[in-house]
């Protein structure tokens, strides 16, 4: 990030905190730009939303604040019809993109591999919820 932003005429200090250093610095708010890892635990846009964009949330750490989107974000959260809800996620994320909320600097990218007597085991792109093996099982 250091150096793409020299290419543009921006010069910058880079600062390495340990995380018990950077997690008070990012609840102070105390940073000019802040490069985070963030996860949430469970692949359900609630999660995201209501933590790292709703208003006045205490990990909505560039404080993005846009009452049209805190309406859209409760709105998704209510619709049971799955086509309507993905309809609406994806006008919020449309709608982050274009107000920079927070932009995204990397998406993590996992590969998986198992034999092929390993049965019923599904990936998940979540951190947090990659290793579900209550329904896998093995064909000896």
């Amino acid at each position: 990030m250091q150096d793409q932003l020299r290419q543009v005429g921006v010069e910058t200090t880079l600062k390495q905190m340990e995380s018990a250093i950077w997690y008070p610095a990012l609840a102070r708010r105390d940073y000019t730009i802040g490069a985070n890892l963030t996860a949430v635990g469970i692949d359900d846009p609630d999660a995201l939303f209501y933590e790292q964009y709703k208003c006045g949330s205490l990990r909505n750490a560039t404080d993005y604040c846009n009452p049209e989107v805190d309406r859209l974000i409760d709105l998704q959260s209510q619709e049971l019809d799955p086509k309507k809800r993905l309809a609406l996620v994806l006008q919020i994320q449309r709608r982050l993109e274009e107000d920079v909320a927070k932009p995204m600097l990397g998406w993590r990218t996992a590969y998986f591999a198992a034999w092929p007597y390993v049965k019923n085991l599904v990936p998940h792109s979540p951190i947090y919820n990659f290793a579900r093996m209550q329904d896998v099982w093995l064909d000896g």
